[in-house]
């Protein structure tokens, strides 16, 4: 069991800085200064990112080149937009906005489309969905509920 941190010391579109540490209560595993030439990311703030984009002007297979911060290391990462799907969770149908990543990480079985997001179509762009192919298995993640959400209605399919 370890903790990871990762702090930005600085963000923007042409370069990214954060520390990286791993530790335990007995000892740090390693403590490391990441660059990225472009955008970099955490996996979780990767969440924030794809629901910030303006997807009015997007079409199937645009492309956008990132860098994942995962431990000591800083990975090229693609982030590709395809076609807007409804999929069902608990018997509930929502209208969705599906984005593959391709990463070069060995923690993954494939590199190409090694995780899938799916966000809901709506303003709010909440996550719906998460599908990651990993050389131990996969993980799978799905929404199982909201509260408080203006517009979430607008996501749901007939």
């Amino acid at each position: 069991y370890y903790k990871e941190d990762i702090r930005f010391i600085k963000f923007s579109e042409s370069h990214t800085s954060a520390k990286s540490k791993r530790y335990t209560e007995e000892s740090v595993r390693f403590d490391t200064l990441l660059h990225s030439s472009s955008s970099g990311f955490d996996m979780v703030s990767i969440f924030m990112f794809v629901r910030t984009i303006d997807y009015s002007t997007l079409k199937k297979g645009d492309c956008f080149n990132l860098t994942s911060f995962v431990g000591r290391d800083a990975i090229p990462m693609v982030l590709r937009y395809m076609e807007p799907k409804a999929i069902e969770i608990d018997s509930k149908k929502y209208k969705t906005l599906r984005i593959e990543l391709d990463l070069t990480d060995d923690a993954f079985s494939a590199n190409k489309k090694a995780m899938e997001i799916w966000i809901s179509e709506e303003p709010s762009r909440i996550p719906v969905k998460l599908r990651a192919k990993l050389k131990i298995g996969a993980a799978e993640a799905e929404l199982s509920s909201a509260k408080n959400i203006k517009s979430a209605s607008d996501s749901k399919a007939p």
